[in-house]
């Protein structure tokens, strides 16, 4: 990229907000509201920090903290037995595996290296497990294949290490995206490779370990001055909003480290929800009804939200639809065999 002359030291955070900052000017704005989710919490933090006067109300969904685009193994352990108490409590799921914890911990660390004649990475599978606990219900879709690997059914953990190919290498623009996280959240003197690896954890922080290693030895993004890096006070209204089993942007970091430094935020943690996808997806009037009424008020109307317990009940898991994949494909063949003998004859 450089070679074709482009400026990389351009993509950070800072520039997406002084480009917002543009948008506002020429649009005639005096004052805007920002709705922001994920990695974009981290640039409306930055907007408030360099443009406080120009917002009016801020509300971020599935709030990303200052220093937080590191997955921790820690906090990917924490979400992983957050989810196992919850196990307990079903009757049904404490028939396959009394402690859904141990039973992660036990495939992740003894990886079968097959089902039938496909391979299984369980790098792959482990990655392709932490990209697909951000919503509650393909959380249910990683359970029910690594506790029927548990039982001695390998099929679904080789359907997630093939999809790994198909999906997570075109599930980011990876060097835009972590360019711009690196130019924030990039400790140089971090050995993020020793770190993340993590060999006690239940599957480690995989995604993280693909990426931070990387930023610090291959190639070092533009980092901005250390101060637009940490948390500031603010007197713009602000809302939180979170769910408390999201592993990408978990409740717990948005409480303690972010909202004690909002003089008027709030935060809304709603139950057993995960990441932005169940905010939006599993009660879409509740959070419709909680963002109007925080910009039309400043209060954050929650009243619409119903609790709705977490089900793993999975009615077609990846052991499930690999069967049905190899099936398909043998029948296919086997027509194809007759098709052929039939012209032959």
């Amino acid at each position: 990229m450089e070679a074709s002359g482009v400026d990389l030291s351009w993509y950070t955070i800072q520039s997406v907000v002084e480009d917002l900052e543009v948008a506002r000017v020429r649009l005639g704005y005096e004052r805007i509201n920002l709705l922001s989710e994920s990695y974009g919490t981290r640039i409306a933090q930055l907007y408030a920090d360099l443009h406080p006067e120009r917002l009016k109300r801020s509300a971020m969904i599935g709030v990303n903290a200052p220093g937080r685009f590191v997955w921790e193994p820690e906090m990917v352990d924490a979400q992983i037995e957050h989810y196992g108490r919850l196990w307990a409590k079903d009757k049904t799921a404490c028939t396959r595996t009394p402690d859904l914890a141990a039973t992660m911990r036990h495939i992740s660390h003894n990886m079968p290296r097959h089902w039938l004649f496909f391979p299984i990475d369980a790098g792959k599978v482990n990655t392709m497990a932490f990209v697909l606990f951000f919503t509650r219900n393909t959380s249910a879709m990683v359970f029910d294949a690594y506790v029927a690997a548990e039982h001695g059914d390998a099929s679904g953990l080789a359907l997630m290490s093939l999809a790994y190919d198909l999906f997570v290498p075109k599930s980011f623009v990876w060097g835009d995206f972590f360019a711009k996280g690196g130019s924030v959240d990039l400790d140089l003197g971090r050995d993020y490779a020793t770190e993340l690896r993590a060999p006690n954890s239940i599957i480690g922080s995989p995604i993280s370990l693909l990426i931070w290693p990387s930023l610090s030895k291959a190639w070092t993004p533009t980092k901005l001055p250390p101060d637009l890096s940490k948390v500031h006070s603010t007197d713009v209204e602000t809302l939180l909003i979170s769910g408390s089993v999201d592993f990408s942007t978990p409740a717990e970091y948005a409480t303690n480290e972010l909202l004690p430094s909002l003089k008027n935020g709030t935060q809304v943690i709603l139950s057993e929800m995960g990441h932005v996808g169940d905010l939006w997806g599993i009660q879409p009037k509740a959070t419709k009804r909680l963002l109007t009424s925080f910009y039309d008020t400043g209060l954050a109307d929650d009243s619409l939200y119903e609790y709705s317990p977490m089900n793993f009940k999975v009615s077609l898991g990846f052991p499930m639809f690999a069967k049905i994949l190899l099936g398909s494909g043998l029948l296919l063949v086997i027509g194809l065999i007759l098709g052929i003998r039939r012209m032959l004859l």
